[in-house]
């Protein structure tokens, strides 16, 4: 149940929205009576949509169709859901190799979306269902995806992030200090969960690495390896890395045949 009344301004921007996206065009009268707005209110959010990018006014006929930028609204639920259907299998069988959890995460601005996971199956059971928000300054998923991010997904990692006060957020503020870690983690070829993140949400007792899943060399998404901390960052590079980097590739190489069926 959500904890605020919902802003109707917002429902009803939404609601018009939704109505200019449901036809090829329509007029101010069209929309208005499509959406149970009066004419001028229905004018208000168009003009408030327009200025935000979203939709466009043919001046020809004085009629509204969407903008390209709609396609924005929906990018990263689909490369989320991708994402989960292609990695399940792969992340089942690395979690019947090692026994340890995993998660797949997309990108989505100052967080990683999980997409799947195999910790409902582990010893190791902190649920984290798909959906779950992993912060990406704090979480290995989030640390080995921008190590090899574009340029500008990595601007609004930092961006965000930096507005948002936890304490693993203080390397959004510290540019130097990020790109430190995010030069380490190309040398290694792993990220770790960060201290700040362990000790808030898992008392210390968790920790997880992770590595990108690269699409001709630019990450496209994370997986990583959650463990105890009896298991030593030694121990686990020594034991699973190889493994978790042959699924990351694995997973890549899905998603490519799955975008280019035909290649």
């Amino acid at each position: 149940m959500p904890s605020y009344r919902p802003v109707n301004a917002v429902l009803r921007a939404l609601k018009v929205l939704n109505v200019v996206n449901s036809r090829r065009q329509s007029t101010v009268s069209e929309i208005a009576r499509a959406s149970g707005l009066t004419s001028s209110t229905a004018v208000r959010f168009l003009e408030t949509l327009e200025s935000a990018g979203y939709v466009l006014k043919d001046t020809s006929n004085a009629a509204y169709v969407v903008s390209g930028k709609v396609l924005e609204l929906s990018s990263g639920f689909e490369a989320y859901r991708e994402m989960g259907v292609i990695a399940g299998p792969f992340l089942y069988a690395l979690q019947r190799e090692i026994s340890w959890p995993s998660d797949v995460a997309v990108f989505d601005r100052d967080a990683m979306i999980v997409a799947e996971t195999s910790r409902s199956e582990s010893r190791l059971f902190y649920p984290r269902p798909p959906g779950f928000r992993a912060p990406i300054m704090g979480t290995s998923l989030g640390l080995a995806y921008l190590a090899f991010c574009t340029e500008s997904e990595l601007q609004t990692a930092v961006e965000v992030s930096a507005q948002v006060a936890e304490p693993w957020n203080d390397l959004a503020r510290d540019r130097g200090k990020l790109q430190g870690v995010l030069a380490r983690v190309r040398e290694c070829g792993y990220a770790v969960m960060s201290q700040e993140y362990s000790a808030l949400v898992y008392n210390r007792a968790i920790w997880a690495m992770a590595v990108p899943i690269l699409l001709a060399g630019q990450a496209i998404a994370s997986i990583n390896v959650t463990m105890n901390r009896e298991v030593s960052e030694n121990e686990a590079t020594s034991k699973y890395l190889a493994s978790l980097q042959r699924t990351a590739a694995r997973i890549s190489q899905a998603i490519d045949k799955a975008r280019h069926p035909s290649g």
